[in-house]
């Protein structure tokens, strides 16, 4: 995952192969990201993907909480 920096698509999040830019043979794999969520969760309404939005925040929130509390505990 990778972020764009060409000023026709700043910050974008894309997927790309691991290997490009290196010496090593890549694929043409590229995806943005934002495309690839809506063709994922474009049929849902506006609801289902607010309610996954508080989902996954409240997730990420127990996450932190978890990983700050296990490396104080070390």
């Amino acid at each position: 995952m990778q972020e764009s920096g060409t000023s026709k698509n700043p910050d974008r999040i894309f997927f790309g192969c691991s290997y490009y830019h290196t010496k090593q043979c890549y694929c043409n794999y590229f995806v943005w990201l934002d495309k690839l969520i809506s063709k994922r969760f474009g049929h849902e309404d506006d609801n289902d993907v607010e309610g996954r939005m508080m989902m996954l925040e409240n997730r990420l929130e127990q996450l932190e909480y978890k990983s700050e509390h296990e490396y104080e505990g070390k």
